[in-house]
């Protein structure tokens, strides 16, 4: 690395308060690292944000200029935006690129969230990606059989991916507002490739199955090496079925990693999976890469990988997000589950900083009780110095993200937040131009 339908429901339960204990890990005193900066010099703060759909919102053009007012106000320099294929086809192009305008007069950039998770989309809308590029994607199959995600093994689905993001780059690359942020000397446009980085309940069918005997084989050599890892007695690597719920008990995956019994063919399956979608989207990089050489990949995770939160840990086996899945991409952004990381998840920061990636910590906005303690907004700042490199937030609905709807506690969030973004803007030092 060179730098050096909707969401589902993360975090506690709605409204509830997040206790945190803040022990040794908020209290260490460490040198900051150089931030992730924008073309102007300031340190990427970002927003998730939604510019239409939500109640109560009417999202004219004035609604959304006084919400990105608004935002720019808090200290938020950076907006995260659903522009995946469906959106971008649902009037052609309309609400992208009102996007992008809106965005440029109101002075912040925008990650876009090109597909949702790996395939949902598409394997969702696959006629209208067949009818826009000609491209039919075979969709996987969940363990019961039914359709479910693409196969992202398949050139099809990579060759669909790429086409529409060289699609959008063509549209909003030059003229757009797509986040940039410096490189040494230049400034490198910044994109995503998913939402929800993570494959959902695919990579059943027997074509994934087969893939999958040959990883083990490639992994184990034949079937007494397997089993010999796994604790079985296959006669033959032709037998296993991931389908199977005994070897393969993904419904019972919390209760497992809870009582550290996961079983070792559980985890290979997860591990498989994971490489298939690291594979799938670095090759969509390479392809999209030939013609925007310049251009930065962000994996965006809905958890980090430590969290022992069980939404977390469902999320982890459900949809294989490991490591190993996003090691294609320049950054990680992570959504956390609570403001304070845990030593384990501090560690899954140092680790991807050891590989060359860069982080950036979104923390959960759904009340203004969670940044309430001036000790609390501490914490925040300093992790998104000391062991990350920006920092951001989310909701569950990104129109109330950051409160900025007109709610009770709305100017308590603005408040909050806006103290933590100061403090985290002092931490990372001056800016740089």
């Amino acid at each position: 690395m060179i730098l050096g339908v909707r969401r589902h429901h993360v975090g506690p339960v709605a409204g509830a308060i997040v206790v945190i204990a803040l022990g040794a890990v908020g209290a260490r005193a460490e040198p900051p690292r150089p931030a992730l900066r924008a073309a102007s010099g300031e340190p990427v703060v970002a927003a998730y944000f939604f510019s239409r759909w939500w109640e109560p919102w009417r999202s004219g053009d004035d609604t959304v200029l006084a919400d990105l007012a608004r935002l720019r106000g808090m200290g938020v320099n950076t907006i995260c935006l659903d522009h995946e294929p469906i959106q971008a086809f649902d009037g052609e192009w309309k609400f992208p690129e009102r996007d992008h305008r809106l965005a440029r007069q109101a002075g912040v950039g925008i990650i876009p969230w090109l597909e949702l998770k790996c395939g949902a989309d598409m394997s969702v809308h696959h006629q209208e990606i067949e009818q826009r590029y000609g491209i039919i994607i075979p969709r996987g199959e969940d363990r019961e059989g039914n359709p479910a995600n693409v196969r992202l093994h398949r050139p099809e689905y990579r060759d669909a991916l790429a086409t529409y993001v060289l699609d959008y780059l063509g549209r909003f690359l030059k003229d757009g507002a797509i986040l940039r942020v410096m490189d040494g000397e230049r400034a490198r446009p910044v994109i995503s490739l998913t939402v929800e980085t993570g494959w959902d309940g695919a990579s059943f069918d027997e074509e994934t199955n087969a893939l999958f005997r040959k990883w083990l084989r490639e992994r184990y050599t034949d079937v007494v090496g397997v089993n010999r890892a796994w604790g079985t007695s296959y006669r033959s690597v032709d037998e296993i079925d991931p389908r199977e719920e005994r070897r393969f008990p993904y419904p019972r995956a919390v209760e497992l990693v809870q009582s550290g019994e996961v079983p070792a063919a559980l985890a290979d399956h997860v591990l498989f999976r994971a490489e298939l979608i690291n594979d799938a989207l670095a090759a969509v990089r390479d392809m999209v890469r030939r013609e925007h050489p310049s251009l930065l990949f962000l994996a965006e995770v809905p958890y980090t990988f430590s969290s022992q939160h069980p939404h977390a840990i469902g999320h982890r086996y459900g949809a294989a997000m490991l490591p190993e899945a996003v090691a294609y991409a320049d950054i990680v952004m992570f959504r956390t589950v609570d403001p304070q990381l845990s030593e384990a998840e501090l560690r899954d920061l140092a680790m991807l900083a050891a590989r060359g990636q860069r982080t950036i910590l979104c923390h959960r906005t759904y009340s203004a009780t969670t940044f309430e303690t001036a000790a609390v907004r501490a914490v925040v700042a300093r992790q998104a110095a000391q062991d990350a490199d920006g920092l951001g937030y989310y909701s569950w609905n990104e129109m109330v993200d950051v409160h900025i709807a007109r709610r009770e506690d709305t100017d308590q969030s603005v408040e909050y937040i806006t103290s933590i973004n100061s403090k985290y803007r002092e931490l990372a030092g001056p800016e740089s131009h």
